[in-house]
């Protein structure tokens, strides 16, 4: 019995969506050597593969743009915004030319999300050049990931069912889980077409709307259940990402935010990171460190917790007691392991930690200096002032960023030297370091 024009169909997009995900654990294992300090061959293991694959293509853009934030040189940064608008048309153009049938439901979702991430990296980058058109540029940029984000999930969960425990305040009704109008989203990917001055692509490069991508009309059979599990963790990571952060804005900005058509809701952000995070996308490393961030930075220094660290503690040495066997060098999880040490009081293991990660970031000068940073205030910590001094003195040489600031804490370390009863020869480095930091200050 010869299959029918629907069978025919079926299997034609399952043998173009094999084709696509078969990049999925390649795209992971270039992420696991960016972490593992591997900078050049992950770009080499990205850019081998980009033209074939959407998914190879948007990982280059994320390891340009993490270059790009680290050392925050102006060339960096333009070359991370072509590549990131490169992975755009990737996953954009090639996904218009083939319309319908030639592309799965799963592979047309897993674009638009790629897509929403390019849009997100390429507005951070824009805000870093600090302009006022900059600024809305990025906004606008950061709006319609927001939008394509918020799409997606909307229609993941028609696919395969709530996967996130909802807010019931912020869709009015219900889970919410079809309930954030698609018509938003539409609007949002309307906006790419017709607006040359803030749009990723310029005027000479747009292409049509991404409405084309729209898939409500395919029946929800064609995403096989592993898919779908990778669908919702690559849209939780970007999703969660939107949610805690707009969930930590003042309450005054929070109403502006609103406006805009942001939403945020702390634990929804949390638990689509932590999903994310558990996964086997590629970013799941990336909603790992932004859980790791939000424990071990954000709430010590807002005071979420009122005072009491132990469960954003607790929280993060479970997150680094998993990541390990993966990432047993990765200078950036050594950093988050001493900070974590350092915030328990452990001011000896986080010195460790610090000097450890510095050694496996020898060729990551901006990673080497926030550890610098880090061993500087330990030893102020323990009042090692000789200790601390050459800590701070080589971030003042060495670092871009707030050398008025390190020269500040150069020259309190030197009085500290000159008159806390300590050796002639501390008191005589002291005495000189001084003397060249008022010479540079002049």
């Amino acid at each position: 019995m010869n299959p029918n024009r629907n069978e025919c169909k079926d299997l034609k997009d399952a043998k173009s969506s094999a084709g696509f995900w078969e990049y999925h654990g390649l795209a992971r294992d270039g992420i696991n050597l960016l972490l593992n300090n591997g900078f050049e061959e992950s770009q080499r293991l990205f850019r081998s593969h980009s033209d074939g694959s959407p998914l190879m293509s948007a990982g280059s853009g994320m390891v340009d743009f993490v270059q790009a934030i680290l050392t925050f040189e102006d060339d960096q940064l333009d070359r991370a915004l072509e590549n990131l608008k490169r992975a755009q048309r990737v996953c954009y153009v090639e996904n218009t030319a083939k319309k319908g049938p030639e592309l799965g439901r799963d592979e047309q979702l897993m674009r638009q999300i790629l897509y929403a991430d390019c849009e997100l990296y390429m507005a951070l980058l824009t805000f870093l050049k600090q302009g006022i058109t900059d600024y809305i540029k990025g906004g606008y940029l950061m709006r319609r990931a927001w939008k394509l984000y918020d799409k997606c999930y909307c229609e993941i969960s028609a696919i395969g069912g709530p996967f996130l425990m909802w807010a019931p305040e912020l869709r009015g009704e219900g889970n919410g889980a079809l309930q954030s109008g698609l018509d938003e989203g539409e609007e949002a990917l309307d906006e790419s077409v017709g607006v040359g001055v803030v749009s990723p692509l310029d005027p000479d490069e747009m292409v049509p709307s991404l409405d084309d991508l729209t898939i409500n009309e395919v029946n929800a059979e064609a995403v096989s259940p592993e898919a779908l599990k990778h669908l919702q963790a690559a849209v939780s990571c970007g999703y969660g990402l939107f949610h805690l952060a707009i969930s930590l804005v003042p309450p005054k900005l929070l109403k502006f935010c609103h406006l805009l058509g942001f939403s945020g809701n702390r634990d929804v952000g949390i638990q689509a990171l932590n999903l994310a995070s558990k996964s086997e996308d590629m970013k799941a490393p990336v909603a790992r460190l932004t859980l790791l961030w939000y424990h071990a930075v954000i709430r010590p220094f807002v005071a979420l917790d009122e005072g009491s660290n132990e469960e954003g503690l607790a929280n993060a040495t479970a997150i680094l007691e998993e990541s390990y066997q993966e990432y047993p060098s990765s200078a950036v999880f050594l950093f988050f392991k001493g900070l974590v040490s350092r915030l328990k009081g452990c001011i000896g293991e986080a010195l460790d930690e610090f000097h450890q990660a510095m050694r496996f970031a020898a060729e990551q000068k901006e990673i080497a200096l926030i550890c610098q940073y880090e061993i500087g205030w330990c030893h102020m910590l323990r009042l090692e002032w000789e200790y601390a001094l050459p800590a701070f003195f080589k971030l003042k040489e060495e670092s871009k960023w707030s050398q008025s600031y390190y020269a500040y804490l150069c020259g309190g370390k030197c009085y500290k030297l000159l008159y806390s009863g300590t050796s002639l020869i501390q008191q005589a480095m002291g005495y000189n370091i001084l003397i060249l930091l008022m010479g540079w200050l002049n």
